[in-house]
């Protein structure tokens, strides 16, 4: 695992790790960006995000924001292209670590691959249990189910975005309901604090599990930044302890009624919950 790796944005204009980013394209791709470059073809609208180790470009994805008209419409997409890691620093074996660590407890979890959500189907006659009745549609709809999450991945070990790990909520109005729900979350939790991974927890006794330094804040961030907005003109709606450095950074931080007490003291507004439209009225009300 290394943890001393920058994400840098602008390498066009840098020489050294242009060079170095053309090199891993050669070595990945059979492909060198220097004519296209030296020749002026490189513009501003294609924009590289480097992994960058001791000065050295190791991965890359490349983002091109293009736009087009279709019967007088605007249309406005984002092209990722360039998709590139040194042989040396692939299989780091992180998501096999997390898996042995969740697989010892009795657990639904989804595996976030490519802006789709991966669910074991022998889960989804569970969801009662989970604390999960209310999303099943949402989850059936929209979810990849697969007949074993686990055995899936190792069968294909893709690149996981974000693990949300549900844990039984067994009966929630009996004395120790809730209390063995957060022992187990705690358990993995003590499992897996020694890698290089971010958790947060998004309900009462649920996990969220994503790299090293990633998090709701730094994707807004980063949105800003290709957007060209500074983060005092943003705002931010959030109830869970995932939204916090979310509100943080937000230019209006905005809390559901239904948030914990940390989570409305880290605001600086509430709106009513999540049952009551409270988005809506943040929407309406500060962004309008």
């Amino acid at each position: 695992m290394h943890t001393d790796i920058t994400i840098v944005k602008n390498i066009r204009d840098d020489a050294a790790l242009r060079s170095s980013f053309n090199r891993l394209a050669e070595k990945t791709f059979d492909l060198n960006f220097d004519n296209w470059y030296q020749n002026g073809y490189w513009k501003e609208n294609y924009i590289p995000y480097a992994a960058v180790r001791e000065g050295q470009v190791i991965a890359n994805v490349s983002v091109n924001p293009m736009t087009f008209s279709e019967n007088g419409i605007l249309h406005h997409y984002i092209q990722l292209g360039t998709v590139m890691t040194d042989s040396a620093f692939r299989s780091q074996g992180l998501c096999r670590l997390l898996m042995e660590a969740v697989e010892k407890e009795d657990v639904l979890a989804a595996f976030f691959i490519g802006n789709r959500s991966f669910m074991d189907r022998r889960t989804f006659l569970r969801m009662e249990e989970f604390g999960l009745e209310s999303y099943r549609a949402v989850f059936a709809k929209s979810a990849v189910w697969v007949e074993d999450l686990f055995s899936f991945y190792r069968d294909r070990p893709l690149e996981v975005e974000k693990i949300a790990l549900f844990f039984p909520s067994g009966n929630l109005n009996a004395r120790d309901g809730l209390h063995r729900r957060a022992q187990a979350c705690a358990r993995v939790q003590e499992r897996i604090h020694s890698l290089p991974v971010t958790m947060a927890v998004s309900a009462s006794g649920n996990m969220e599990i994503t790299g090293e330094g990633v998090n709701k804040g730094t994707g807004l961030k980063l949105l800003c930044g290709h957007l060209g907005l500074p983060l005092s003109q943003t705002a931010a709606v959030g109830d869970g302890e995932n939204d916090r450095e979310l509100l943080r950074l937000a230019g209006l931080a905005v809390a559901m009624e239904n948030a914990s007490a940390s989570i409305r003291a880290a605001a600086a507004v509430t709106v009513p919950d999540c049952d009551h439209d409270g988005a809506a009225v943040a929407m309406e009300r500060y962004m309008l």
